[in-house]
């Protein structure tokens, strides 16, 4: 009996790690509109939204699908939860409301379940994993593996939103529209860094590298940074930028040479400043493929970083 209570529960942890790996990684704290491949390049129909125009988000409030407009609950928050490639979805400015499925853990398997609005609660019917599927476009899967879904396969005004098994179709797939742009958010895909050497100096040793510095107290410094020499796990780099004088505010032009070391998997500097020896820098890469390694000491920060194509 316990062989078999252990062999399920390698399963369960199996099937989500698999899951977490097909997963994208999304801008957190930057809203989205959100529109269905129904209506998506057509019209400008099919857009996540709460009835009404609500000047408070609640709990209970139905999600469905409406015209475009710009009032703030059409506005969807992604912010990673505990669960690796899974987001809570946080409708407007309501701190404490999340987008959830009515009936918790009782619904999580149900053809029709509902999304609506609920208090935070941190419970998996309020994470959502999003596959992108190419071009901008996503399927959003429950953690229970269920797909979130238009109503009777439709995107008219006021059409219902909810769940239903995985399956293929316009009315199971979303676009994630940038508020600024108005065009979809379409993810970078950046291959893994070998983590046996400087990958990010040696893929990126002919780009030309933003520079910045930043100091708890007084001016910092931007500009450029150039890869000059790798020998082994030691990286060289040209720095050239400005700087402000403190004390008659006058810009300074600086160019010096700049070591890193690479072991244990991370980054380490050899300067004179306050970044300690044991400060690790590790490379972020963000979800539009820019990537951004970065140094942190008590009173100084340095980043390198490598604009998105």
């Amino acid at each position: 009996m316990k062989k078999a209570t252990i062999l399920i529960l390698i399963l369960i942890l199996s099937s989500i790690t698999l899951l977490a790996q097909e997963a994208t990684k999304l801008f957190e704290r930057r809203p989205y509109y959100i529109q269905s491949a129904i209506n998506f390049g057509k019209t400008d129909g099919g857009y996540w939204d709460l009835p009404g125009y609500p000047k408070t988000i609640k709990k209970r409030m139905n999600l469905a699908v409406y015209n475009f407009d710009e009032h703030k609950d059409r506005k969807f928050y992604m912010i990673a939860s505990d669960i690796d490639g899974y987001y809570e979805i946080k409708p407007g400015w309501e701190k404490n409301i999340r987008i959830d499925v009515a009936g918790g853990k009782s619904s999580m398997k149900k053809n029709g379940a509902n999304l609506h609005t609920w208090t935070k609660n941190g419970e998996n019917w309020q994470k959502f994993r999003f596959k992108h599927l190419g071009n901008g476009r996503f399927r959003i899967y429950t953690t229970s593996g269920m797909v979130v879904c238009l109503d009777d396969r439709r995107s008219k005004n006021g059409t219902n939103i909810h769940l239903w098994e995985d399956h293929n179709g316009d009315w199971a797939d979303w676009y994630l529209i940038d508020i600024s742009t108005k065009k979809p958010f379409i993810p970078k895909e950046i291959a893994p860094y070998d983590l046996s050497k400087p990958d990010f100096f040696i893929r990126n040793k002919e780009k030309t590298f933003v520079y910045k510095s930043h100091l708890a107290f007084g001016p910092g410094m931007t500009g450029t940074a150039k890869v000059t020499k790798i020998s082994g796990n030691t990286i060289t780099l040209k720095i050239e930028g400005e700087t402000v004088n403190q004390a008659n505010g006058e810009k300074i032009t600086r160019s010096f040479e700049y070591v890193l070391n690479y072991r244990d998997d991370g980054y380490y500097w050899n300067g004179e400043w306050d970044i300690p020896e044991n400060s690790r820098g590790k490379v972020k890469v963000e979800p539009d493929g820019k990537q951004i390694l970065e140094l942190s000491g008590e009173q100084h920060a340095i980043e390198f970083i490598v604009e998105a194509d």
